[in-house]
């Protein structure tokens, strides 16, 4: 957590509600998370939030088809 608060200047408090976003969104896939966070951090992503939320998504999610067929059911 101190390297996504010190990412993006952001208190504990909002940077816990973002990472439950995103384990809820990687389907609590912590290593995913965690590696996602850690790599946003080395290669100094300007604005990590974003690009963390994007990065955890699943492949099938940017699928338009694939999404819909998912939502039917």
């Amino acid at each position: 957590m101190k390297s996504l608060s010190r990412q993006t200047g952001k208190p504990a408090t909002s940077c816990r509600a973002l990472i439950g976003k995103w384990l809820k969104s990687s389907r609590d896939d912590c290593r995913v998370v965690l590696t996602k966070i850690r790599q946003a951090e080395v290669d100094r992503i300007a604005d990590p939030v974003p690009w963390i939320g994007e990065a955890i998504k699943p492949a099938w999610s940017t699928d338009p088809v694939e999404r819909q067929m998912r939502q039917s059911f």
